[in-house]
């Protein structure tokens, strides 16, 4: 009797013992996490002293964020540098070159997460095994239509192509629509309303998992943060308009390179007063998000500290909702929290979007000739003296010799910009050519 009423009073001692709601894991899962920088951004000379650095410690913060965080997830960089270099000093400690973060220490001092150098990786100096080696990224600009290197580019479509979550905020800066993200977009200041009515995909991931945010929660982050110090730019998110740049004549042919067939593939998960607020979709085995009302930034304050500096304030408290600006950041974080688990899709070999090593079709016969083109005068230069293969691109064509280049419909009888009419740019294949220029 002695040794039941034992065993009874134990199981009730823990029952009575049990604590508040707690978030326990016997696994942990590494989330590989970076602050992706770009040449020519963070630099002297941006507008605005507070646009310089952006929000340096948001994975810090959701690190720390344990009241929310699913349980188990460690948030860390693994390419980050042990300690502070003396380049690494200058670009964040003075004005002049880079940030000008305040309490930037000497070289040689350690990092860790609560610095921003320990996440902070210049895309240029990426190689394809950096890439591999981090699971989510947030992308940045504190200018106004930063123009990204095609390199950069590159870099960035191949980190998502291999399974990365690229996360894209605007907040103070935007990207050129032509020279931009892997997929192109333009971003377009939203009417000033301080009450706009929002519309929501409710079956979105985004919104649903691991955390089923409320609508309320929605509405934050549909709408942004609204910060009276330092207010973001309120933008939408818009299709490639080459109008703009005075290019609307070959706006059709444009079409088949991507820059409205890639955007169009990503899903509308937000939107504000009309405005487009966030958009994803999948590259390969990857994802990339576009968020255009700084989502990033009610993540990375604390209160109404901006948390600029070099060392991260302490972050604690700041999901307590006892202020609006902590009710903000908690809407931010679940919808970050959900958008890194985008990357637990676990696809299997041929699953992702560009089919790899997969195939729909069985390898036929070696290819025969359908067309050729002889150069020409008119065209290119009667005696080339140099020559590059053709790079083949969306059902195109591409040459490139001496100071011309010539683009080719793969396909000649295919009508590009659909107008009706086959014989798309240079008027050839109806003359009775076998090829078709289209410029």
């Amino acid at each position: 009797m002695k040794k039941q009423f034992g065993i009874a009073f134990t199981l009730l001692a823990g029952v009575m013992t049990v604590p508040a709601q707690q978030n326990f894991a016997f696994r942990k899962n590494d989330i590989r996490a970076a602050y992706f920088h770009l040449t020519g951004d963070h630099t002297a000379g941006a507008p605005g002293a507070f646009v310089f650095s952006g929000g340096p410690h948001v994975w810090f913060n959701l690190d720390s964020n344990l009241a929310q965080k699913p349980a188990g997830w460690n948030f860390y960089n693994p390419l980050a540098q042990g300690s502070l270099t003396a380049e690494q000093r200058l670009f964040f400690g003075d004005p002049t070159v880079g940030l000008g973060m305040q309490g930037v220490p000497l070289a040689g001092t350690p990092l860790n997460k609560r610095t921003a150098a320990y996440w902070w990786l210049n895309v240029a100096d990426l190689s394809d095994e950096d890439v591999s080696q981090i699971d989510v990224g947030l992308l940045q600009v504190s200018r106004p239509l930063v123009q990204v290197k095609p390199e950069d580019r590159e870099r960035l479509r191949r980190f998502v192509d291999k399974g990365g979550v690229l996360w894209v905020d605007l907040t103070y800066g935007s990207f050129d629509q032509t020279n931009g993200t892997p997929i192109t977009f333009r971003s377009l200041l939203a009417p000033a309303n301080a009450n706009p009515p929002l519309n929501w995909d409710a079956s979105s991931p985004l919104l649903r998992y691991p955390n089923t945010l409320t609508s309320s929660e929605i509405r934050t982050i549909a709408d942004g943060p609204r910060f009276t110090t330092e207010p973001i730019n309120r933008a939408g998110i818009l299709p490639v308009d080459l109008s703009i740049e005075g290019a609307a004549a070959i706006a059709p042919l444009m079409f088949n390179l991507g820059f409205d067939g890639e955007f169009n593939r990503l899903r509308n998960v937000t939107a504000s007063d009309g405005s487009i607020t966030i958009k994803f979709g999948k590259i390969g085995d990857g994802y990339i998000v576009i968020s255009s009302r700084g989502l990033s930034e009610a993540v990375n304050r604390v209160g109404a500290d901006t948390n600029r500096r070099f060392f991260a304030a302490d972050p604690s408290g700041t999901t307590g909702r006892v202020t609006a600006a902590s009710a903000q950041a908690s809407s931010a974080s679940k919808f970050v929290f959900n958008l890194i688990n985008l990357s637990a899709d676990a696809a299997l070999s041929g699953g992702g979007s560009r089919r790899n090593y997969g195939s729909f079709v069985d390898v036929g016969a070696p290819l025969l000739q359908s067309w050729a083109n002889n150069y020409n005068g008119a065209i290119l230069s009667a005696t080339p003296i140099q020559h590059r293969p053709p790079v083949i691109y969306k059902g195109m064509a591409f040459v490139a010799t001496d100071d011309h280049i010539v683009a080719y419909d793969g396909e000649p009888k295919s009508d590009l910009d659909r107008d009706g009419n086959p014989d798309d740019g240079v008027q050839d294949l109806s003359t009775g050519e076998d090829s078709d220029i289209l410029f």
